[in-house]
């Protein structure tokens, strides 16, 4: 009987490795832009169901809170692709002879957690949502996909391409993003991974908003993993397994919130003492008179003090840096952003979007949206162009900062409007015929009008314009471009060409019937 059990519990630990692995393996892919379909599984994250607009994100959020309620934390380990990739690195690090590297039980002094989650929650109400991006870990993982996997993949490519003889197509190169923002991702990361090949899951329960909220819920699950004190021998090796950290030998018993459902502990238990249990409410007792009174633990009275004070500075900081954020010049959002004040409330900085940007337009802000907006996305024309039939990032984006627009709206969508100088233009300084903007916008916004000696300048039809970025791209001006395209705070339908080019035709014709002389 004892040993059906332990299969039992052996298979399903397996199971969860394998689905674990084979959603990073697909986070890994969709981050790499090698099959954007699989940006699907996004919606399946807690966070982004949290924030998604779509039915099927309010159904994840409901199931993943239904399961950690009835059974605990069971996303952690399921679902998260950090977490899968800890897990990797916690694997390497049991792999090693030394002593060092072995799990055993920790209590608790500092619930650190607490003091992470009080001061996300209170900068998200006081409006600032870059905190949380920094430290959730969907987020956390697809920006190091897309700032480090991705350009590797890229290298990789490349490398076969030219020294081997495979066919294969290269791959194009992306902008590359921030020194500053990629530096501060791959530090991030590495302390993580670092502190997984060292004890396990250390991250998931002291800095990860995620499993500190899932750990007030799984505290209260009605079916908890248990250790049953009567089969029990001690022989500690559910203690050398568990990378958690939350099995108290001495006490028989396993800390539900930090438990993260990954059954290292019944697939080695040989005495079948680990098994879900209905949780049991303890009976009212009365309390002698002069019974010694429960002393108060200085640690969780301390956390729960700078709890308070770091919430309510969080707060202050979210409404001061979104009522006084200073934006450099007028960044363009990407299509489907719609309003600013709703993109920055729900982008998360993910990443996602910049990853399966076919224009290679999309970049990781640093300045350019202000402190409000660092790491988010931002069209830089430099490089590429926002695809005229594309719509990608609205597509893959999984918290609904981007509203997934179709492809007829966004082929009309004004995402910025272009302005042209002419003392930049090679037209006017070189007395050379250009032209290029012109013939490279998709909803002709620009048009050459007769200039000086045969030549012709760009004129610019604003209710025209959707700020696709394609005649800044393509001006040949070196430095600052002749036309630049600048940002909207809204997004809205631009006018129709067929009528607005209409209009001016029959415009041009009445002049030229009333300048006749007969």
């Amino acid at each position: 009987m004892t040993r059906r059990r332990l299969n039992k519990f052996r298979i399903v630990k397996w199971v969860c490795v394998g689905v674990s692995l084979l959603l990073l393996a697909a986070f890994l892919v969709a981050g790499s832009s090698l099959f954007p379909p699989a940006a699907f599984l996004a919606r399946f994250e807690f966070v982004a169901g949290w924030y998604g607009t779509a039915l099927i994100s309010s159904l994840v959020l409901l199931m993943i809170w239904a399961v950690t309620l009835l059974w605990g934390r069971f996303y952690c380990s399921w679902c998260c692709p950090l977490g899968a990739l800890q897990d990797v690195f916690a694997w390497l690090g049991r792999r090693l002879p030394f002593k060092t590297f072995r799990y055993r039980y920790r209590k608790e002094r500092f619930p650190l957690w607490t003091l992470v989650i009080s001061v996300l929650f209170f900068a998200l109400i006081g409006g600032w949502v870059v905190p949380l991006g920094w430290l959730e870990p969907y987020s956390l993982f697809m920006r190091g996909t897309a700032s480090a996997g991705q350009p590797a993949l890229i290298a990789l490519s490349d490398f076969i391409y030219e020294h081997t003889s495979w066919h294969i197509v290269p791959l194009e190169m992306k902008p590359a993003a921030s020194p500053v923002l990629v530096v501060v991702t791959l530090l991030l990361l590495a302390g993580i991974l670092l502190s997984a090949f060292w004890r396990g899951r250390l991250f998931c329960n002291t800095f990860c908003p995620v499993g500190g909220v899932l750990r007030l819920a799984a505290r209260l699950a009605r079916y908890p993993l248990t250790i049953d004190p009567e089969r029990c021998v001690k022989c500690g090796r559910c203690v050398r397994a568990c990378k958690a950290g939350c099995i108290n030998l001495k006490d028989q018993s396993i800390d539900s919130g930090r438990c993260v459902e990954c059954f290292n502990c019944a697939a080695v238990c040989e005495a079948d003492a680990v098994h879900f249990l209905r949780r049991e409410r303890p009976l009212p007792t009365s309390t002698p008179e002069n019974a010694e009174k429960p002393k108060v633990d200085a640690g969780r009275r301390g956390a729960i003090a700078l709890g308070v004070l770091g919430g309510v500075g969080a707060f202050t900081s979210g409404v001061a840096v979104r009522r006084f954020n200073h934006v450099s010049g007028a960044p363009v959002m990407p299509p489907g952003a719609l309003d600013r004040q709703r993109f920055f409330s729900r982008c998360t900085g993910c990443q996602l979007c910049v990853a399966n940007c076919t224009g290679k337009t999309l970049v990781p802000a640093l300045d350019e949206y202000g402190l409000a907006g660092v790491g988010m996305p931002v069209l830089s024309f430099h490089a590429g162009r926002c695809e005229f039939n594309c719509h990608n990032c609205s597509k893959v984006c999984p918290t609904g900062a981007l509203t997934n627009i179709g492809g007829r709206a966004k082929r009309r969508l004004r995402i910025g409007v272009v302005s042209y100088d002419p003392s930049r233009c090679v037209v006017p300084l070189n007395g050379t015929s250009c032209g290029a903007c012109a013939e490279h916008c998709p909803v002709g916004a620009l048009q050459m009008e007769p200039w000086k000696d045969g030549l012709t300048i760009p004129h610019v039809i604003t209710e025209l314009c959707i700020g696709c970025g394609s005649c800044e791209y393509i001006c040949p001006v070196v430095g600052e471009k002749a036309v630049r395209v600048s940002g909207v705070a809204v997004q809205e339908a631009a006018a129709d060409p067929a009528e607005v080019l209409k209009k001016r035709r029959e415009s041009s014709a009445g002049e030229a019937v009333g300048d006749f002389p007969f």
